[in-house]
């Protein structure tokens, strides 16, 4: 399947998914119950690539507050300087919190603890760095059946760092499924 497909399908499911499904409530019996897997992904083509894939488990603590955690890989490839490209990998676990103000909006917030390799360092190009990331946005969920959902976030980055990552501020796609 090209990139295109790819890019195509979320779209869609993107644009048509609130139009097509009804909001429906999350029903709890047992604290399995209460968790959801799922994750996001996040893809850029052109001067500069991002490809990113996110698998994550949450969990509903309150009806208005789910709790999550995770893993992060990022792919990157920066040609956007002319004669110069700089490509490499940003990896590491985050933790994050939704609080739904109304029944599918929600504020997160998330740290992130990534690990890359500095690739402006021509003589020590090996070393990882480790970098703390503080992100808060607002999302919106969709329903998929009465358990599972899709959701869009636009998360700011809180912090200004010496090596930015992509776009600020930068939207998120993802899916929660129930267990």
């Amino acid at each position: 399947m090209s990139v295109k497909s790819i890019i195509r399908i979320i779209l869609f499911l993107s644009l048509m998914s609130p139009i097509m499904m009804k909001s429906q409530g999350l029903k709890f019996n047992s604290i399995q119950d209460n968790l959801l897997v799922g994750g996001n992904f996040g893809i850029s083509m052109g001067s500069y690539t991002y490809i990113q894939i996110a698998p994550t488990v949450h969990y509903q603590a309150t009806d208005e507050l789910i709790l999550g955690l995770g893993l992060d890989y990022t792919y990157f490839n920066d040609k956007t300087y002319q004669g110069f490209s700089y490509h490499g990998s940003i990896w590491g676990p985050r933790v994050f919190a939704r609080y739904f103000v109304f029944d599918d909006i929600f504020l997160h917030a998330e740290y992130q603890q990534i690990y890359y390799k500095d690739v402006y360092n021509q003589y020590n190009f090996l070393e990882y760095i480790s970098e703390s990331k503080f992100y808060g946005g607002v999302g919106y969920r969709t329903w998929f059946g009465e358990n599972s959902y899709g959701f869009m976030t636009l998360l700011f980055d809180l912090q200004s760092s010496d090596f930015v990552f992509g776009i600020n501020p930068f939207l998120q796609i993802g899916f929660a499924v129930g267990i």
